[in-house]
């Protein structure tokens, strides 16, 4: 199964919440009490711990936010393989209807190799 993170798939939900944090580690957000430096403390497959610290000093808060990891949605090489499966039994199903149909018509091309070039 695995777990999405951006444009990546991972294979525990504690690794799709480590890339997920890790987009936020340095940043600087704006908040009520001013300017803070974001960092991660710790991440596991439910939270994520944030410590912000304040640019212009002070003291420093965490926050532990609660994650769900989205289940990975993205196409893998198995679905690449069923969809080619699928494109190919249509071909073949059109392909059968098509011969079916000239044969019902009589069309001489259905008879065989012996029917070609001949007008």
């Amino acid at each position: 199964m695995g777990y999405q993170a951006g444009n990546a798939c991972y294979p525990t939900g504690a690794a799709a919440n480590t890339a997920t944090a890790s987009g936020q580690v340095g940043t600087v957000k704006e908040t009520g009490a001013g300017l803070v430096v974001v960092n991660v403390t710790s991440v596991d497959d439910t939270t994520i711990t944030y410590t912000f610290t304040p640019v212009a000093g002070g003291t420093t808060t965490t926050a532990t936010m609660a994650v769900t990891p989205t289940v990975c949605g993205m196409l893998e090489a198995s679905d690449g393989i069923e969809l080619g499966w699928m494109v190919g039994g249509v071909w073949i199903a059109v392909s059968a209807v098509l011969f079916i149909a000239r044969a019902l018509r009589g069309d001489e091309s259905v008879k065989g190799a012996e029917g070609y070039g001949h007008a």
